[in-house]
């Protein structure tokens, strides 16, 4: 089970795994390569799995569906609770410490045109604190045939309501200084999301 937990996507898409390797001062994702974090606690969950199901096999016939049930009851549970427990944890939260990008949450589509950029986002974006805050939204592009300094985009300002989980529905222009065609969705885009007051 702890295999199967240190694995799966918390709310804002990382896991407990990738949290193990960020205290090690490490990459849980190579540049070439698997999600290193992930397939550690998918190779701990089969191996607990079957040497439970062997070893309980005679005493508890049903040892092995009953583990993969909790283990995956667990697992569902694991997501909206880690998103309760950071609302708890970070209540005292502040400025952008109280404000939280979920990029797993959000999708952006993009299109360049005659040195014109347009881009339309739907952003879920969660406030911790217990004060309204407001916030300065700028996406930029994070590709090797665009750099972030190729294109300048108008940041836009939103003010969000204490302890809430907001969708907002957003459409950036800019400029860009390349002459380029291109047009998609921009799962690589990053998005800054600071304090406007700080």
């Amino acid at each position: 089970m702890v295999g199967l937990l240190t694995s799966i996507p918390l709310y804002n898409g990382t896991t407990l795994g990738d949290l193990v390797f960020q205290l090690a001062d490490l990459s849980d994702w190579p540049k070439k390569g698997s999600h290193i974090s992930a397939v550690c606690g998918l190779v701990l969950f089969l191996t607990g799995w079957v040497w439970s199901s062997f070893h309980f096999v005679k005493k508890l016939p049903a040892a092995g569906f009953t583990l993969l049930l909790l283990s995956f009851t667990a697992a569902a549970a694991l997501q909206p609770l880690s998103e309760h427990i950071v609302f708890f944890i970070k209540r005292p939260a502040e400025g952008s410490s109280a404000v939280e990008y979920i990029q797993p949450r959000s999708y952006c589509h993009n299109r360049i045109e005659q040195k014109k950029v347009h881009i339309t986002c739907t952003l879920r974006i969660n406030h911790y604190g217990k004060q309204d805050t407001e916030v300065a939204i700028q996406p930029y592009f994070d590709k090797e045939m665009i750099k972030p300094q190729d294109v300048k985009i108008k940041a836009k300002t939103f003010t969000l309501s204490p302890r809430s989980k907001t969708n907002l529905n957003i459409r950036f222009t800019g400029i860009s200084k390349k002459d380029i065609q291109m047009e998609g969705d921009s799962a690589d885009m990053k998005l800054t999301v600071t304090n406007h007051t700080e």
